[in-house]
């Protein structure tokens, strides 16, 4: 595929090792295209240019810039993108953390390859659920806004 073809589904982890699982996990089921990054700076780019993102796994230790901090930019610039941050790092602080910036989930490495299928699943059909679609759709409300009737 090109530079410029449709990915809905992205992961960033500096590890190659878990970039394969992924790709081997997800890539063999009904899910999108994914593209993979082992250089969080380069995500972060095409995280915030790329119109077709649905969802990012992000790891949380990487270097040149933090998981969470990648989580951030992205949820500031493109707050229509679900982030799941898969990491190693098991600690309740942490998770909070991922949470308020705007995390979809907190996965902790190792992870049951279902339990990875499930999530995207759910977080690419919130995804889709959250992007208006039609005119008086509300994202807030995820409700079709009825016009006023007359009362007699």
């Amino acid at each position: 595929m090109t530079e410029n073809s449709f990915y809905p589904l992205v992961a960033v982890d500096d590890d190659a090792g878990v970039l394969l699982g992924y790709e081997m996990t997800l890539g063999r089921s009904d899910l999108p295209p994914m593209k993979t990054f082992s250089d969080p700076v380069a995500a972060r780019e095409f995280l915030l240019a790329a119109p077709g993102v649905r969802v990012a796994l992000l790891d949380l230790i990487m270097p040149s810039l933090d998981g969470h901090e990648l989580l951030e930019a992205v949820k500031l610039h493109r707050p229509d993108i679900e982030c799941i941050v898969i990491t190693a790092v098991d600690e309740a602080e942490s998770a909070m953390r991922a949470v308020k910036l705007g995390a979809y989930d907190y996965l902790v490495k190792p992870i049951d390859p279902i339990k990875l299928h499930l999530t995207v699943e759910r977080a690419l059909e919130r995804s889709w659920w959250q992007t208006p679609r039609w005119p008086g759709f509300s994202t807030r409300s995820r409700q079709l806004r009825r016009p006023a009737t007359p009362t007699s």
